[in-house]
């Protein structure tokens, strides 16, 4: 097993984590358990993981399309995998309401449609 398998492998373990932190933060929530502890340390965690995610996926990236070299990259099952749940990470956290809520173009798509709720 060769370094970039490992660098794989170790991407795939912290979004396995990520995604049972998320799992849990959700079950969490969902039982009204706001401010305990034991909450606050898995949104803690779950956002550590997902920073160092991102910097991986940023790493990898790097790797696989660094113009000074000049080999031909395959992108294998694992590495296209990573990829597509790097993509849904980015699409999920994304601020959405900065871009549909306080765009103008929105706004105005909002008054061409006759959404009166800003007059209330």
């Amino acid at each position: 097993m060769n370094i970039y398998d490992k660098f794989i492998y170790l991407i795939f373990a912290i979004k396995i984590f990520y995604v049972l932190l998320s799992i849990s933060h959700v079950y969490l929530n969902y039982i009204a358990d706001y401010n305990s502890y034991f909450h606050k340390n898995i949104i803690y965690w779950k956002d550590i993981t997902e920073f160092f995610f991102i910097i991986l996926m940023a790493l990898l990236i790097m790797y696989l399309f660094n113009p000074i070299k000049n080999e031909i990259v395959m992108i294998d099952g694992e590495t296209k995998t990573l990829f597509f749940t790097f993509g849904i990470l980015l699409l999920i956290t994304l601020n959405w309401s900065l871009f549909l809520h306080e765009a103008n173009w929105f706004k105005r798509l909002q008054l061409l449609f006759g959404n009166n709720s800003s007059s209330e």
